[in-house]
């Protein structure tokens, strides 16, 4: 009785088991089924080392896209705190922009009032100065220096700080 040839793979299951193999077949197809079941299995062999050479490969890969990832994120983390630095940068720079307008308009605004009283002072000077029209233009030569007087005093006050 004569049964199932079974194929290299099956063979190859069960080539541990000699006895199995020699119910299955008379001894010259035995060796022909183990070459072929031999080749089967450096075949296979081939290929699961071929898998263990991609899979070092795609290791190698991804530890080079974590280390490229770790440095990117660094990188990112330094721009974020240069971000961080330029703004505080920008905020002291916006508040020594804003003390100098607040600076710059009150020196305008002196200048104004002097500008104003030395006007006035010119204009009283300007008129007649004999001895009696000159007494007559000594007040409001007094209301213009007191204008400059007015003027000058936030700057003096500054000076002394």
């Amino acid at each position: 009785m004569t049964a199932a040839t079974p194929t290299p793979e099956e063979l190859a299951v069960k080539l541990t088991d000699v006895n199995e193999i020699a119910m299955f077949y008379d001894p010259s197809d035995a060796v022909g089924l183990a070459l072929d079941a031999a080749t089967m299995i450096r075949t296979q062999v081939r290929q699961i080392e071929a898998l263990r050479a991609e899979i070092e490969r795609l290791t190698k890969e991804r530890d080079s896209f974590e280390t490229k990832y770790l440095s990117e994120e660094g990188r990112a983390g330094d721009a974020e705190g240069d971000v961080f630095a330029l703004r505080e940068d920008c905020s002291a720079a916006l508040a020594r922009a804003t003390t100098a307008e607040a600076a710059l308009a009150a020196s305008l605004e002196r200048e104004r009032g002097m500008r104003e009283a030395l006007t006035g002072l010119a204009d009283v000077m300007e008129g007649d100065c004999g001895v009696e029209p000159c007494i007559g233009s000594m007040a409001p030569a007094e209301h213009y220096l007191g204008l400059a007087r007015a003027a000058l005093q936030p700057q003096e006050t500054a000076d002394e700080r």
